[in-house]
């Protein structure tokens, strides 16, 4: 879909640039495609949480093993990769990035 979206916002010499002169429509097909392109992105995590693994899912289990543990307070299991452009394992990546560019810089 990406590939698509990048393909029809591109700019051509011997075609009429007619979606990205269209003003505030250009700016909704790009909301639109964005958003397309995100939640297929999202639907494909969901769909092959078994091919993914963490470290994190460790300790899901010994949460679900211990003794009068209500799983429902937990959370679910779904597992959102670093690589997510903004979800949470992707910020808290790049904020430890950060963090040691400063102590490395002062």
């Amino acid at each position: 879909m990406r590939e698509y979206f990048a393909f029809r916002i591109l700019e051509r010499r011997w075609e009429a640039p007619k979606i990205t002169r269209s003003g505030r429509l250009f700016h909704q097909f790009l909301v639109d495609a964005y958003t397309m392109i995100e939640s297929s992105r999202l639907r494909y995590l969901w769909l092959n949480q078994k091919k993914l693994w963490s470290s994190s899912y460790t300790a899901i289990q010994k949460a679900a093993t211990r003794d009068g543990a209500k799983m429902a307070e937990q959370g679910s299991r779904i597992f959102i990769p670093a690589t997510f452009t903004g979800g949470k394992r992707y910020m808290k990546q790049h904020y430890y990035d950060a963090m040691a560019l400063c102590k490395y810089h002062g």
